[in-house]
């Protein structure tokens, strides 16, 4: 009875593993980087250019820097979102495995309820 009943409480955990891991790939999905559109980044390349220029009054070199900055900010966010939908799939899977092993170790050596 003992045993079952601590199986039992594995088997939920493998069950949360399996929610946690499916929670954070879907999470992973909706937060999905959007490309900027070529006409945004060179709109925002103009600007800095205008800005070096002095047709603008922002400083040039902070303005270009914070222009660069911001466009190379999607390639981080997108490889972290990446990172995140692996990380989940893994906890997921990891959590399917155990909770077939479990649920098979249960049937098998516990016993009746």
């Amino acid at each position: 009875m003992m045993l079952r009943k601590a199986l039992t409480g594995w088997i939920v955990v493998a069950v949360v593993m399996i929610l946690l891991g499916l929670g954070a790939v879907a999470g992973a999905q909706g937060g999905q980087v959007r490309e900027l559109p070529p006409g945004t980044i060179a709109e925002w390349r103009r600007y800095a250019a205008e800005v070096e220029q002095g047709t603008r009054t922002p400083s040039g070199l902070t303005t270009r820097m914070m222009t660069e900055t911001a466009i190379a900010q999607q390639a981080h966010a997108r490889s972290a979102l990446s990172l995140l939908r692996l990380v989940g799939a893994g906890v997921a899977l990891l959590g399917l495995f155990l909770l077939v092993d479990l649920v098979r170790y249960r049937s098998k050596h516990a016993g009746p309820t």
